[in-house]
């Protein structure tokens, strides 16, 4: 289930989300021995830490990192989350941009922005332009 937070979308002041918070920085690309080139598309921490900052608004935020992060805290059971607000884009493959939906998808969890089938599609600029019969 996705759920599009607009400016429009009304938070019930008395009970603050719980917000997961998923992301690709730069920096934690580089550490995995990523060049700068291979990470431009990402964001530094000082953005990452100033979207948190702006989703605090509606209630606690849980940074949590990209897939595999995401991953190891599904498994290990390790989340309590409202909504995870999905900035995170992969790296690698067709399907990199899928990959956090999937993952939410499976364990019923509501995110932010589109479904994982529609991320790996629109991804592949061929396959969107396809006119089926």
């Amino acid at each position: 289930m996705t759920i599009a937070l607009t400016p429009n979308t009304r938070v019930d002041d008395s009970k603050p989300l719980k917000i997961g918070f998923t992301f690709d920085s730069v920096s934690s690309w580089l550490a995995l021995g990523y060049t700068l080139e291979q990470c431009a598309e990402f964001y530094d921490d000082v953005m990452i830490d100033a979207m948190a900052a702006s989703l605090s608004n509606l209630g606690t935020v849980d940074k949590i990192g990209g897939v595999k992060a995401l991953a190891k805290r599904l498994a290990e059971s390790n989340h309590d989350w409202d909504l995870v607000f999905n900035f995170a884009e992969g790296y690698g493959t067709v399907g990199r941009e899928a990959q956090v939906p999937a993952l939410l998808e499976a364990w019923g969890i509501p995110f932010t922005f589109s479904d994982s089938a529609t991320m790996a599609l629109c991804l592949d600029k061929a396959k969107t332009k396809v006119r089926l019969l």
